[in-house]
């Protein structure tokens, strides 16, 4: 029997931000929830949600990460500032690591520290954190695209999102697949789907780099 598909809806929250400013964004997400599983219930298709993070404090609590984190599992998805070095970026990433908890890290191409540097993603890896890259990012030009695509290249990647902010961006598209598949045959499918399901299952991912 073919399981329900499952989308994760990751809403932007800085750590800096107020209790009260976490419990409306709370509210509001759980109207969304509502309404956007009613209009998929026919189609098997449920709709969950987390947040994606901004590290704009040092030390994250333990309360705070678990508040935060994807449902149902220890990972958070986590951001910092695009300009962020990377000595600072390390030491954030272990603070929510510190705390027992896995981040699952959004969109590493966007940094400069992996552009210059890709192969610390792997360091990220061993760590026991999750690289997330977007399809956005892949669709796009310039550097930030290049880093992307080397990094699915190179199997530096566990998870493929589509980094949609409003209605009809179909940014993870058949033809999207096609591309990612040409230079990592069989990664789309583990990247949107296999991989994505371990996290929210709540298991350890592989280490980076791995192949198909």
């Amino acid at each position: 029997m073919t399981r329900p598909a499952v989308v994760v809806a990751t809403p932007h929250f800085r750590l800096s931000n107020s209790v009260r400013v976490f419990n409306s964004q709370s509210k509001r997400i759980l109207e969304f929830l509502s309404y956007a599983n009613i209009l998929r219930a026919e189609d098997e298709f449920s709709v969950l949600a987390g947040r994606e993070v901004m590290l704009a404090r040092w030390k994250p609590s333990a309360h705070t990460l678990d508040a935060l984190s994807l449902p149902g599992t220890s990972w958070v998805l986590i951001e910092h500032p695009f300009g962020m070095p990377w000595i600072f970026a390390l030491l954030r990433i272990r603070a929510v690591l510190k705390q027992g908890f896995r981040p699952l890290l959004a969109h590493p191409e966007r940094y400069s520290w992996c552009r210059t540097h890709p192969e610390r993603v792997s360091r990220l890896s061993e760590l026991g954190v999750g690289i997330q890259v977007c399809a956005r990012s892949l669709t796009g030009t310039g550097v930030t695209a290049e880093t992307a695509w080397r990094l699915i290249e190179s199997g530096m990647v566990h998870v493929l999102s589509s980094d949609a902010h409003q209605p009809g961006d179909n940014l993870l598209s058949i033809e999207l697949k096609h591309e990612v598949d040409s230079v990592a045959p069989g990664a789309y499918n583990l990247l949107t789907g296999k991989m994505p399901e371990m996290v929210m299952n709540n298991c350890e991912l592989p280490k980076l780099p791995f192949t198909v």
